[in-house]
């Protein structure tokens, strides 16, 4: 278990939850949420081992990518939402420079350049990021228990055609976050 990692990636995941918001910025409980919601979600998509879906080649753009495991079109999505916030797009470049990251990886016609980063450690800022754009179009709120946003994930990340269950995000979320928690 590799425990520096865990901890950098909460860690990530809680500047992003604070850095990256669409009208108005969170409250710091709402913003605790969010992170723990994108932790949940890295853990289970993941369980910080894959940056890349198992049984695809690095070069494929077909299946997921990052520790959060988003698929190309997916991410693809988001970003064309994402140029028609100026706001919210100033923010994410802030998120990326921060990291050292290019903003062109903002740009879906860099295709090839966003599906490497993203299976590289460095990359894991981006697939925080696109994860929190993911989480950030859905109008529902985030919910408040560990137990709900078990639901959550599974209701709008993994959606009705995958595999998991909800209990698989909270089991994951148990397993790493008390690693967190002993920071």
């Amino acid at each position: 278990m590799d425990v520096p990692l865990i901890k950098s990636v909460y860690n990530l995941c809680e500047k992003c939850a604070h850095i990256i918001w669409a009208l108005k910025p969170p409250s710091i409980s709402y913003a605790d949420r969010i992170a723990k919601l994108l932790f949940m979600t890295a853990s289970h998509e993941s369980y910080f081992i894959y940056r890349r879906q198992k049984g695809f080649s690095k070069t494929s753009d077909r299946g997921a990518f990052s520790l959060f495991q988003l698929e190309w079109n997916t991410i693809q999505d988001h970003l064309k939402w994402l140029s028609r916030k100026l706001l919210l797009t100033k923010a994410a470049e802030a998120f990326l420079i921060n990291y050292t990251l290019p903003t062109s990886l903002l740009d879906p016609s860099n295709k090839q350049q966003i599906l490497l980063i993203l299976q590289e450690e460095q990359g894991d800022p981006l697939g925080c990021l696109y994860a929190r754009l993911h989480y950030l179009r859905i109008p529902e709120p985030i919910p408040g228990t560990i137990e709900e946003m078990g639901n959550y994930a599974k209701k709008y990340y993994n959606t009705y055609k995958g595999k998991a269950r909800a209990e698989d995000y909270i089991r994951a979320f148990n397993k790493f976050y008390p690693i967190v928690q002993s920071r």
